[in-house]
């Protein structure tokens, strides 16, 4: 019954705010067509009830999210990896990381086991994963696709000889299945993380704080599991 009123109350933070609060504008490139996105809302919703503070999350695509948060449009961004800090050293990395992204190669049969060996090919990646960018932006020729379709279609037609994608990816049928000629190949992952503006010193210690009561309780490793994509 207490989590129930926790759950209850979470939802109706973003929507009511507290008294006297400014809510913290939050920004994520998880939309409503993926099939995590009601547990993602979820936990968000709990965690910031948990503090208690009120909040927005607006949803953009990844490369937008990451310009507006740049120009300050944005307090947060509710959801990047490790290599984000490497590109925006000023925002807050708030610890622990809630969730593990996977990267997944798309291509011909190639053997992809780590980043190192996509170095000196043509990649295809969803715009806007800078972990691509990072790991990869001097080592290969780089072509950002808007879509999880437009990206494969570029293996298929040859244009490059892998398209990189993560867990976060929308869902796409194409994604899923590929081609029975084409390989979907995991070969590595990255932790997760709330990123905030510089004011937010307060707010980070905060959602710190919270998160690690969640490790602790199995929460956040509830959520966790609904995060995962369905099994092929």
């Amino acid at each position: 019954m207490r989590q129930l009123l926790i759950s209850i109350l979470a939802l109706l933070y973003p929507l009511a705010g507290l008294a006297g609060e400014q809510p913290v504008q939050l920004v994520t490139a998880v939309d409503s067509h993926q099939s995590a996105s009601s547990a993602y809302r979820q936990f968000i919703a709990e965690l910031f009830g948990r503090i208690p503070a009120a909040y927005t999350l607006s949803y953009r695509p990844a490369r937008r999210a990451e310009m507006e948060l740049a120009n300050r449009q944005f307090d947060g961004d509710a959801g990047r990896g490790a290599d984000f800090g490497s590109k925006y050293p000023e925002l807050i990395r708030v610890d622990p990381s809630y969730f593990e992204l996977r990267f997944f190669a798309i291509s011909y049969a190639r053997s992809v086991t780590a980043w190192r060996d996509l170095y000196g090919l043509n990649i295809a990646y969803l715009r806007g994963i800078v972990a691509v960018e990072s790991q990869l932006g001097a080592h290969a020729k780089l072509y950002p696709s808007d879509s999880v379709t437009a990206c494969i279609r570029m293996v298929k037609a040859h244009r490059v000889e892998a398209c990189i994608l993560n867990s976060a990816a929308p869902a796409n049928q194409e994604f899923t299945d590929a081609t029975p000629a084409l390989s979907n190949t995991e070969f590595g992952h990255s932790p997760v993380y709330f990123w905030l503006t510089p004011q937010h010193q307060v707010l980070a210690q905060q959602i710190s704080t919270v998160l690690r009561q969640m490790q602790k309780d199995g929460s956040l490793a509830r959520y966790q599991r609904r995060f995962e994509p369905p099994s092929n």
